[in-house]
This record gives C-alpha cells, sequence and structure tokens, in this order.
C-alpha cells in the first residue's frame, strides 16, 4: 500500500465538501443516504450519521471493508481522495468504482486539492513525481483545476452537473451518471 493513508486528517468538525453537500444537494433532493469512498479517519460520516442519514464509509487503510453493492447510495462522496492518486488512469479506476455505489439519479460529489492552493505550498524539500509532488512526510500531492477534474469525472462515465473553486483550497464537482 502507498502512503496516501498519511493524508487522512484528523477533523474535529466535518470537511467543507461534506457541509455544501449536505446543505445543497442531500437535503434539497430528500437524500436519505451517504457513501464517503475515501473516508479517512471518518469525521465526516460521523457526519452524515448525526444528521440521521443511512451512511456508509470505505477506505483502503482505515476502513477497508467495502460496503454491499446494494442497496445503492443517493450521494457518494469522495472528498480529496483524487489528490493523492499518483496517475491518471488510478483516478479514474478511483471514480469508475466509486460510480458502482451510486443510484441512477444520485449525486456524486468529488473535491480535490486546488492547483493553485497546492503551488502556494509547494516547499524545497518537496520532489517532483509525475504530474505532482511528493511531500515531505513521503506523501504524494496533485493540485487540480476546474477543467481538469472534469476531464477525469467524463473519463469515468460520470456526467458533470457544476464545478467551483471552494474557500478551503479545493475544487468541488457535482456529477451524475
Amino acid at each position: 500500500m502507498s502512503g496516501s493513508y498519511l493524508t487522512a486528517m484528523t477533523r474535529s468538525k466535518p470537511s467543507a465538501p461534506a457541509v455544501h453537500a449536505y446543505t445543497n444537494i442531500i437535503v434539497p433532493r430528500k437524500f436519505n443516504s451517504v457513501l464517503d469512498w475515501g473516508s479517512g479517519k471518518g469525521r465526516d460520516v460521523i457526519f452524515f450519521r448525526e444528521n440521521k442519514l443511512r451512511v456508509a464509509g470505505y477506505d483502503p487503510y482505515y476502513n477497508p471493508t467495502k460496503p454491499k453493492l446494494s442497496p445503492k447510495y443517493d450521494c457518494v462522496m469522495c472528498t480529496y481522495v483524487l489528490n493523492t492518486i499518483k496517475t491518471k488512469r488510478r483516478r479514474v479506476d478511483c471514480l469508475r468504482e466509486a460510480r458502482k455505489y451510486l443510484r441512477r439519479d444520485g449525486r456524486m460529489v468529488i473535491s480535490a486539492r486546488s492547483k493553485v492552493s497546492l503551488d502556494k505550498e509547494v516547499k524545497d524539500s518537496w520532489s517532483l513525481c509525475g504530474d505532482g509532488w511528493i511531500t515531505g512526510r513521503e506523501t504524494f500531492q496533485h493540485g487540480f483545476d476546474i477543467a481538469e477534474l472534469v476531464e477525469v469525472a467524463k473519463a469515468a462515465s460520470l456526467t458533470p452537473i457544476t464545478c467551483f473553486c471552494i474557500s478551503s483550497g479545493g475544487v468541488l464537482l457535482v456529477a451524475g451518471k
């Protein structure tokens, strides 16, 4: 296993993408189930559960048992996962796998570190690796712009609905099947 699990943050509150999804997608669409794909240490899972949703989390390191494919989920979150994956092919594969859990009329919410945000944080101790950086903690980081995140989603057979930059230094994309 790569060291991507080292990028999982310990959060005291839910991520900005989770709050956005809950407020702007889950509640208005009356969704009642969420899968957090790449859930890390699980803070967003707790947030969704506290809000009375049927929720599951999957993370290859912290929670490695994949959920059952049925029933499908109204919303699949992929929060700051793609930016830790070293190749475009594996990023697309990650989204394709997560897409299997999404209901036909559901929404996938994908967020990743923005290129602008990452470029501001690059340090002399970091080394170039493919289209990203190996950090001082030996983790991989890749920054996305809106066009690239849309391209990866389309390659995974998702239909982008909206994509924008968020205040936490990321890019957020909402997609359907």
